[in-house]
């Protein structure tokens, strides 16, 4: 699928008082290590960070505000429904998730339902690496990847079929929410 638009970011949209408590909230959730499509078993290669889940509908109701908007100004116009919990992740020094889909699992379909867009919020900025990439041209060759800004608040939007991966962070911890959004399967 060829997009005008790989990504959509808001940049600021949460002050740092409301990321300082999404922390806080996401902190206090069961952290674990995180596994590669629903394993058991971290895949160290692939993925090394540790996942909490948020179920909060104040939160979502949020974060659906962003997600119409950049479906809208980003001129995809997905037909989507509901989205998933709210995933906490917390990148620390040596952390990192490799090139990825997010449609490519088996977690990325429920029903007759799979992932659309994908919602990516950073609650800090006080560490280094742990950049958010995406590939704009369906493929993950680094040559072809941005880096999406990443200052507090910010909030990326992008189709869940497109490649993004984040790199390995040398200094500090990154804590970040995800967001998958569903949606009838692609026609």
């Amino acid at each position: 699928m060829r997009l005008q638009h790989s990504a959509w970011v808001f940049d600021k949209a949460l002050n740092k008082a409301t990321c300082d408590e999404l922390i806080r909230i996401g902190n206090e959730q069961i952290i674990e290590e995180a596994t590669v499509d629903g394993g058991k078993q971290p895949a160290k290669k692939t993925r090394i960070c540790k996942t909490g889940w948020i179920y909060d509908p104040y939160i979502m109701d949020q974060i659906m505000e962003y997600v119409s908007t950049a479906n809208v100004q980003a001129g995809w116009n997905f037909d989507y429904d509901t989205p998933q919990a709210i995933q906490f992740t917390k990148y620390e020094v040596g952390s990192h998730y490799n090139w990825h889909r997010d449609t490519n699992t088996d977690l990325s379909k429920t029903g007759d339902a799979t992932r659309k867009i994908s919602i990516t919020i950073n609650l800090n900025d006080d560490y280094e690496g742990g950049d958010l990439e995406i590939d704009s041209e369906d493929h993950y060759w680094t040559k072809n990847s941005r880096k999406v800004r990443s200052g507090l608040g910010n909030i990326a939007v992008f189709p869940s079929d497109t490649y993004h991966r984040v790199t390995k962070v040398t200094k500090g911890t990154r804590y970040s929410l995800v967001v998958w959004v569903m949606g009838e399967p692609w026609r």
